[in-house]
């Protein structure tokens, strides 16, 4: 379980880190571009609350030591 739990984290960070680039993206568009309202950049924010979740429930049930 706790091998399981490690890629789900490992996986989720990775979708975090996608998603933290891709707010930089949209903001970019919006601020310099002018290509697009900041919906996309707001809707994209609070998906990102998914990954963060998901990462920590594995954060316990993964047993990850503390550095």
């Amino acid at each position: 379980m706790a091998k399981i739990s490690r890629y789900i984290y490992l996986i989720a960070a990775w979708l975090f880190l996608v998603g933290i680039i891709m707010q930089v993206f949209l903001a970019g568009m919006v601020v310099v571009a002018m290509q697009m309202g900041w919906n996309n950049h707001i809707s994209l924010g609070h998906l990102l609350v998914g990954p963060l979740v998901v990462m920590l429930v594995t954060l316990y049930l993964g047993r990850f030591r503390v550095r």
